[in-house]
Parts: C-alpha cells; sequence; structure tokens
C-alpha cells in the first residue's frame, strides 16, 4: 500500500473501511429496531397483521396518497441540500440529518394514519418506536462521530 505525504493510506483500503463502518452502522441500528418492535408488540399485545389484509390495504392506500405528495417536495429539498452539502460543508452531517427529517415525517404520517384508520390502533406505536430507535441512532451516531 503507497501512503500519501500526509501518512494516510490511498483510496481503496480507505474507501473498503468506511463502506464496512456504515454496513456495521446500518445492521447494529436494524438489529435495535427489530428488537423494540418485537418487545413492544409483546408488552402491549399488538398482533401482526397479516399481509394483504383489508385493512392493512386501506391503511396503505391512504398513507401512498399523502406519501407521494411528501416525496415530490422532498427529493428536490434532499438533492438541493446534497449539492450543498458536497460543494460547500463536505465535513457537516446536514445530508444526513436531512434525510432523517424526511423519514421521521413519513413516519410520523403513517403512524397518524394507523392510529385513525386502522383496525388495530395500537399498531401506531410500533411506527413511533421505530421513529425513537432511530431518532436515538441518529444521535449517538452524531455524538460520537461513528460515521
Amino acid at each position: 500500500m503507497t501512503k500519501r505525504r500526509n501518512g494516510q493510506a490511498e483510496g481503496g483500503a480507505e474507501v473498503i473501511g468506511i463502506l464496512v463502518r456504515y454496513i456495521v452502522v446500518f445492521l447494529v441500528i436494524a438489529i435495535f429496531m427489530w428488537a423494540a418492535k418485537t418487545i413492544v408488540r409483546k408488552a402491549f399485545g399488538i398482533p401482526k397483521e397479516p399481509e394483504g389484509s383489508r385493512t392493512q390495504n386501506y391503511v396503505k392506500q391512504r398513507f401512498d396518497e399523502v406519501d407521494q405528495q411528501v416525496k415530490n417536495y422532498t427529493w428536490v429539498v434532499l438533492f438541493a441540500v446534497l449539492v450543498v452539502n458536497v460543494a460547500y460543508f463536505p465535513q457537516s452531517y446536514a445530508f444526513i440529518i436531512a434525510v432523517f427529517l424526511y423519514t421521521a415525517t413519513r413516519m410520523l404520517i403513517k403512524a397518524y394514519i394507523e392510529r385513525k384508520y386502522s383496525t388495530v390502533p395500537r399498531q401506531a406505536l410500533v411506527t413511533i418506536t421505530e421513529l425513537a430507535v432511530l431518532t436515538a441512532s441518529l444521535i449517538i451516531i452524531l455524538n460520537f462521530n461513528l460515521l
């Protein structure tokens, strides 16, 4: 492996290390989300709705109607944040925070629709739990500079 003048390794190993770090962080978050959902389902007695159930289809249809409007505006905003982040603030977490806000907005809309239209309104607790785990993960990642 060749070294640059400032002592850092060149491209390949550095990129692989970054990718491995992202994958590990993603897997840990996914495991925590799965565990939290399972615990909340068991603690509050929330059944899983079978795929393709009538209620689930109605909730999905309502969510898709609202979500499409959110997506249309958000893609433009996320692209603008990405361009500004890369061009002017390459070391900031602005894009990660923007993606988190987008995801949080979608999850809150989903929880509201589940609470209002589902035959199992407590299903919204599972969605809120996912959002709480995601929020805690983001705070930990930013505080300990894990990315």
